[in-house]
């Protein structure tokens, strides 16, 4: 019996172990304007600030450029958005 019980107890781990890696994260950055937020987005997306063809956030010199949030999944990892 203690036997079943420990094999059951180690399946249970070994799924609950795993289950992080199919969670979405959701990372939030705020900041004043002008503060490198878009630019971090980016960076951590592994994506320099003019890299064609791809979702970027905007990065501008004059004025606020990201005027409402919105999503910017990670192109590596589903489960990391920005």
């Amino acid at each position: 019996m203690a036997g079943e019980e420990g094999e059951l107890l180690l399946q249970q781990l070994e799924r609950d172990l795993g289950a992080w890696q199919t969670q979405t994260v959701n990372i939030g950055v705020a900041g004043q304007t002008k503060q490198g937020k878009s630019s971090l987005v980016n960076s951590i997306r592994g994506h320099p600030e003019n890299d064609s063809g791809l979702q970027l956030a905007r990065v501008g010199a004059i004025g606020a450029t990201t005027r409402q949030a919105r999503p910017f999944p990670h192109p590596r990892n589903e489960h990391e958005v920005l």
